[in-house]
């Protein structure tokens, strides 16, 4: 990445990054967040990923819309429609942007099972409606991955009062709609099959470190990836947010997956490796 002299890394000419003060509630207490450039969110969240860190992150409305502070735009827009799979998945993200516009209160988990060459393990996005301080209406949401197979992701989404799914597809395109006082029912259901990661969203510490982890990478430092597979593909990435690619920049290098020296993109993925994870 190239710099003018004296520049601060995280402010370099190359990045695409502008400094917006956006009030949020991680456990209902105000931060002022800085928004990072897409590649720095994207490398983050697939660390938190593969650390078993649930990787905390928020949409705003605006105009009708689920709206992206990190792209400036509707997250639909970024939003890849190739194959049945992410159209199914655009599908379900409609449904949870209606349901975000029509109401004022509540909590929704849509559930992503592995996929074979595309999704690495299973996912779980756990989206509350809240107000910010300044009584702006956002999505609060938290990206949880599992070592789950189909039947353990049905028998979780059952737990949840989703009765009629009988599959991995038919749960990917019906997210759970729930009560505003059903987060703590879906915690206690997370802690039985991941403990920490449900301490880390009981106390908000999913926040703050990915915070201090974003602010590493904008300086230069490259966090060390953790030893779970990372859920990132297709079109399920833009509602992760910060999983969204536009614009990349590739580059010879050594692929941080596989070590073959190839073209990798800014996270240090080659496109094969891009492929299967």
């Amino acid at each position: 990445m190239l710099k003018e002299a004296g520049e601060t890394p995280a402010l370099c000419r190359n990045c695409i990054a502008r400094k917006l003060a956006i009030q949020v509630f991680p456990s209902r207490k105000m931060s002022i967040e800085t928004v990072y450039p897409q590649q720095v969110e994207y490398q983050a969240s697939f660390v938190l990923e593969t650390q078993r860190i649930p990787d905390a992150y928020h949409f705003l409305l605006k105009d009708g819309k689920l709206f992206s502070p990190v792209t400036g735009l509707p997250a639909e827009k970024s939003i890849t429609r190739r194959d049945s799979l992410e159209e199914a998945e655009y599908q379900a993200f409609l449904q949870i942007q209606d349901w975000f516009v029509q109401n004022e209160a509540g909590l929704v988990v849509w559930i992503n099972p592995s996929f074979p060459n595309r999704y690495g393990c299973a996912k779980a996005i756990i989206s509350e409606i809240v107000s910010t301080t300044s009584l702006e209406k956002a999505l609060v949401n938290r990206a949880v991955c599992f070592d789950w197979d189909e039947e353990t992701c049905l028998a979780f989404a059952r737990s949840l009062g989703l009765s009629r799914v009988n599959s991995g597809w038919e749960l990917r395109t019906n997210p759970v709609f729930l009560d505003k006082g059903a987060s703590e029912g879906v915690i206690g259901l997370i802690a039985k099959h991941s403990p920490s990661q449900a301490q880390l969203i009981i106390s908000g510490q999913d926040f703050i470190i990915k915070e201090r982890m974003m602010a590493e990478i904008a300086s230069g430092y490259l966090p060390p990836s953790g030893d779970y597979l990372s859920s990132c593909g297709s079109a399920l990435k833009i509602f992760t947010e910060n999983s969204s690619q536009v614009g990349w920049e590739y580059n010879e290098g050594t692929c941080r997956i596989c070590g073959k020296e190839t073209s990798v993109g800014p996270c240090k993925i080659c496109r094969v490796c891009e492929r299967i994870l």
